[in-house]
């Protein structure tokens, strides 16, 4: 996800001087409610939140973050050794780290693995067992969610007089892990099920 620009800024700025909630600016950025939380208390000065100020910190911190190490072949022939022999990137990591070398972190090494994959590689057939992928924050859940759905609030008139039949009301719950579902459906001038 892109990174918060200057005209996002001056939004959040005016959005919270009007009393609006995080998570209020947040939905209307299409942003998380975390994103706007963090922006705010890292960008915040001593006059408080200011848009212009804001940009300016965000492109030093940006400008000044120290820059991504190139691997040296040596030590991919390492990772690919151990992974050779089935080890898993937390083991690769913990050997090298109690023998005193430089290693690249767990973390990085799964990375390396799904790059790897992702070329056609098969370093990930090393692994005792398939990863779940994490979770992609900023950007929105959008599983169980109907498109173009119309609000209750916007039903007609005539549907809350229960005077007509034929207006259903129609609930669907989702189990845990999405296990089981039930779907209820009541008419609603009748109440039948």
């Amino acid at each position: 996800m892109k990174r918060l620009d200057q005209e996002e800024r001056y939004q959040i700025y005016a959005m919270k001087r009007a009393g609006f909630s995080q998570k209020a600016i947040a939905d209307e950025l299409m942003r998380s409610p975390s994103t706007i939380c963090r922006e705010i208390k890292r960008n915040r000065g001593e006059r408080g939140y200011r848009p212009k100020q804001a940009h300016e910190k965000s492109i030093a911190r940006a400008v000044n973050k120290p820059k991504s190490k190139k691997v040296s072949a040596a030590l991919l022939f390492k990772i690919n050794e151990k992974l050779q022999l089935d080890w898993s990137p937390e083991q690769i990591f913990g050997y090298y780290q109690n023998q005193g070398e430089k290693m690249l972190s767990h973390e990085s090494i799964y990375q390396y693995i799904w790059r790897d994959k992702a070329e056609g590689g098969l370093l990930y057939k090393h692994l005792r067992r398939a990863c779940k992928s994490k979770k992609v924050y900023g950007k929105r859940d959008l599983r169980g969610h109907i498109k173009n759905r119309v609000s209750i609030d916007e039903r007609p008139p005539e549907v809350d007089e229960k005077k007509e039949f034929g207006h259903w009301e129609i609930d669907l719950m989702v189990g845990s892990h999405y296990k089981g579902f039930l779907v209820t459906a009541v008419e609603r001038k009748l109440n039948i099920l």
